[in-house]
Protein backbone atom coordinates (compact mmCIF):
# COMPACT_ATOMS: atom_id res chain seq x y z
CA UNK A 1 0.00 0.00 0.00
CA UNK A 2 1.45 3.39 -0.99
CA UNK A 3 1.39 6.61 1.03
CA UNK A 4 -1.60 8.00 -0.92
CA UNK A 5 -3.72 4.96 -0.11
CA UNK A 6 -2.66 5.11 3.55
CA UNK A 7 -3.66 8.77 3.67
CA UNK A 8 -7.02 7.95 2.10
CA UNK A 9 -7.62 5.23 4.71
CA UNK A 10 -6.71 7.69 7.46
CA UNK A 11 -9.15 10.30 6.10
CA UNK A 12 -11.87 7.68 5.76
CA UNK A 13 -11.50 6.60 9.40
CA UNK A 14 -11.76 10.26 10.52
CA UNK A 15 -15.11 10.80 8.81
CA UNK A 16 -18.20 10.53 10.97
CA UNK A 17 -20.29 7.43 10.45
CA UNK A 18 -23.33 8.08 8.30
CA UNK A 19 -26.81 6.62 8.23
CA UNK A 20 -28.08 4.88 5.13
CA UNK A 21 -31.66 5.38 3.96
CA UNK A 22 -32.96 3.04 1.27
CA UNK A 23 -35.64 4.76 -0.79
CA UNK A 24 -38.08 3.15 -3.15
CA UNK A 25 -36.67 3.74 -6.60
CA UNK A 26 -39.67 5.86 -7.61
CA UNK A 27 -39.02 8.22 -4.68
CA UNK A 28 -35.42 9.01 -5.67
CA UNK A 29 -35.27 12.59 -7.00
CA UNK A 30 -31.60 13.68 -6.94
CA UNK A 31 -28.76 11.55 -8.29
CA UNK A 32 -24.99 12.04 -8.43
CA UNK A 33 -23.15 9.99 -11.04
CA UNK A 34 -19.41 9.48 -10.57
CA UNK A 35 -17.51 8.27 -13.62
CA UNK A 36 -14.12 7.64 -15.20
CA UNK A 37 -13.55 9.85 -18.21
CA UNK A 38 -11.69 8.59 -21.24
CA UNK A 39 -8.74 10.69 -22.41
CA UNK A 40 -10.75 12.14 -25.31
CA UNK A 41 -13.49 13.22 -22.86
CA UNK A 42 -16.35 12.21 -25.12
CA UNK A 43 -18.66 11.06 -22.29
CA UNK A 44 -21.25 9.74 -24.74
CA UNK A 45 -22.20 6.79 -22.56
CA UNK A 46 -22.49 8.89 -19.38
CA UNK A 47 -24.56 11.55 -21.12
CA UNK A 48 -26.95 8.85 -22.38
CA UNK A 49 -27.34 7.47 -18.85
CA UNK A 50 -28.02 11.00 -17.56
CA UNK A 51 -30.76 11.43 -20.18
CA UNK A 52 -32.37 8.15 -19.07
CA UNK A 53 -32.56 9.36 -15.47
CA UNK A 54 -33.78 12.83 -16.48
CA UNK A 55 -36.59 11.27 -18.55
CA UNK A 56 -37.76 9.69 -15.29
CA UNK A 57 -37.95 13.16 -13.72
CA UNK A 58 -34.75 13.00 -11.68
CA UNK A 59 -32.29 15.83 -11.13
CA UNK A 60 -28.87 14.49 -12.18
CA UNK A 61 -25.40 15.80 -11.42
CA UNK A 62 -22.33 14.08 -12.88
CA UNK A 63 -18.73 14.41 -11.75
CA UNK A 64 -15.91 12.55 -13.43
CA UNK A 65 -12.14 12.32 -13.44
CA UNK A 66 -9.67 12.20 -16.32
CA UNK A 67 -6.03 11.27 -15.71
CA UNK A 68 -4.35 14.17 -17.47
CA UNK A 69 -3.04 17.60 -16.55
CA UNK A 70 -6.11 19.59 -17.56
CA UNK A 71 -9.62 18.58 -18.57
CA UNK A 72 -11.07 19.97 -21.79
CA UNK A 73 -14.68 19.58 -20.65
CA UNK A 74 -16.11 22.91 -19.45
CA UNK A 75 -17.34 23.03 -15.84
CA UNK A 76 -21.13 23.23 -15.81
CA UNK A 77 -23.54 23.44 -12.91
CA UNK A 78 -24.46 19.77 -13.17
CA UNK A 79 -21.53 18.25 -15.12
CA UNK A 80 -17.81 18.50 -14.47
CA UNK A 81 -14.64 16.54 -15.07
CA UNK A 82 -11.74 16.87 -12.65
CA UNK A 83 -8.17 16.59 -13.86
CA UNK A 84 -4.82 16.36 -12.12
CA UNK A 85 -4.77 20.16 -11.87
CA UNK A 86 -7.62 19.99 -9.31
CA UNK A 87 -5.82 17.42 -7.12
CA UNK A 88 -3.39 17.85 -4.25
CA UNK A 89 -0.23 15.81 -3.65
CA UNK A 90 -2.22 13.00 -2.05
CA UNK A 91 -4.37 12.63 -5.19
CA UNK A 92 -7.40 14.10 -3.40
CA UNK A 93 -9.52 16.84 -4.96
CA UNK A 94 -8.52 20.22 -3.57
CA UNK A 95 -10.45 21.57 -0.59
CA UNK A 96 -12.76 24.02 -2.49
CA UNK A 97 -13.95 21.18 -4.73
CA UNK A 98 -14.69 18.88 -1.80
CA UNK A 99 -16.44 21.72 0.05
CA UNK A 100 -18.62 22.38 -3.00
CA UNK A 101 -19.61 18.71 -3.09
CA UNK A 102 -20.29 18.64 0.67
CA UNK A 103 -22.86 21.46 0.28
CA UNK A 104 -25.00 19.26 -1.99
CA UNK A 105 -27.31 16.45 -0.92
CA UNK A 106 -28.35 13.51 -3.10
CA UNK A 107 -30.85 10.73 -2.62
CA UNK A 108 -28.54 8.39 -4.56
CA UNK A 109 -24.93 8.21 -5.73
CA UNK A 110 -24.30 5.93 -8.69
CA UNK A 111 -20.58 5.22 -8.87
CA UNK A 112 -19.76 3.98 -12.36
CA UNK A 113 -16.07 3.59 -11.56
CA UNK A 114 -14.81 0.33 -13.01
CA UNK A 115 -11.25 0.52 -11.61
CA UNK A 116 -11.28 0.69 -7.79
CA UNK A 117 -7.84 2.29 -7.58
CA UNK A 118 -8.82 5.76 -8.86
CA UNK A 119 -8.35 7.77 -5.66
CA UNK A 120 -9.88 11.07 -6.85
CA UNK A 121 -13.20 9.32 -7.47
CA UNK A 122 -12.98 7.48 -4.15
CA UNK A 123 -12.56 10.85 -2.40
CA UNK A 124 -15.63 12.18 -4.20
CA UNK A 125 -17.60 9.09 -3.20
CA UNK A 126 -16.46 9.42 0.41
CA UNK A 127 -17.35 13.14 0.51
CA UNK A 128 -20.73 12.99 -1.22
CA UNK A 129 -23.70 13.50 1.11
CA UNK A 130 -26.17 10.88 -0.05
CA UNK A 131 -28.82 8.61 1.43
CA UNK A 132 -27.48 5.59 -0.48
CA UNK A 133 -24.32 4.98 -2.50
CA UNK A 134 -24.24 2.22 -5.10
CA UNK A 135 -21.40 0.93 -7.22
CA UNK A 136 -19.15 -1.91 -8.28
CA UNK A 137 -17.86 -4.42 -5.75
CA UNK A 138 -14.17 -5.18 -5.48
CA UNK A 139 -13.12 -2.22 -3.38
CA UNK A 140 -11.09 -2.87 -0.24
CA UNK A 141 -12.81 -2.61 3.14
CA UNK A 142 -14.14 -0.49 4.69
CA UNK A 143 -16.73 -0.18 1.97
CA UNK A 144 -17.85 3.21 0.71
CA UNK A 145 -20.86 1.77 -1.12
CA UNK A 146 -24.05 0.71 0.56
CA UNK A 147 -25.09 -1.41 -2.42
CA UNK A 148 -22.29 -3.37 -4.09
CA UNK A 149 -22.67 -5.00 -7.49
CA UNK A 150 -20.29 -7.88 -8.19
CA UNK A 151 -19.13 -8.00 -11.79
CA UNK A 152 -17.03 -10.45 -13.78
CA UNK A 153 -13.97 -8.98 -15.54
CA UNK A 154 -15.75 -9.50 -18.88
CA UNK A 155 -18.57 -7.22 -17.66
CA UNK A 156 -16.36 -4.16 -17.02
CA UNK A 157 -18.62 -1.65 -18.67
CA UNK A 158 -20.19 1.46 -17.12
CA UNK A 159 -23.52 0.96 -18.92
CA UNK A 160 -23.77 -2.63 -17.70
CA UNK A 161 -22.96 -1.51 -14.14
CA UNK A 162 -25.58 1.26 -14.39
CA UNK A 163 -28.22 -1.22 -15.58
CA UNK A 164 -27.41 -3.60 -12.71
CA UNK A 165 -27.59 -0.82 -10.10
CA UNK A 166 -30.96 0.37 -11.40
CA UNK A 167 -32.24 -3.21 -11.60
CA UNK A 168 -31.47 -3.90 -7.95
CA UNK A 169 -32.65 -0.50 -6.74
CA UNK A 170 -36.01 -1.21 -8.37
CA UNK A 171 -36.16 -4.53 -6.53
CA UNK A 172 -35.55 -2.92 -3.15
CA UNK A 173 -38.85 -2.02 -1.57
CA UNK A 174 -38.81 -0.28 1.74
CA UNK A 175 -41.28 -0.84 4.53
CA UNK A 176 -43.23 2.42 4.90
CA UNK A 177 -41.08 5.14 3.28
CA UNK A 178 -37.50 4.16 4.14
CA UNK A 179 -35.51 1.71 6.19
CA UNK A 180 -32.35 2.86 7.91
CA UNK A 181 -29.34 0.69 8.62
CA UNK A 182 -25.71 1.10 9.52
CA UNK A 183 -23.38 2.35 6.77
CA UNK A 184 -20.79 -0.32 7.47
CA UNK A 185 -22.10 -3.65 6.13
CA UNK A 186 -20.41 -6.90 6.98
CA UNK A 187 -18.18 -8.44 4.34
CA UNK A 188 -21.17 -9.92 2.48
CA UNK A 189 -24.06 -7.62 3.39
CA UNK A 190 -25.14 -5.27 0.62
CA UNK A 191 -23.34 -7.22 -2.10
CA UNK A 192 -25.41 -8.43 -5.03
Amino acid sequence: MNIRNLYFSYRLKKRPQRRVTYHNYDDIRSVLILFESDLLERHLQVRQLIKELQKEGREVTAWGYVDKKEALTPVLRDFRVLSNRELNLMNAPKKPILEELERMHFDLVIDLTIHPDILPLRYLLMTADADIKAGRGGYPQPYLHDLLIDMRPSENDAAFLFDQIIKYLRIIRSANTATESSAEPSSHEGTL
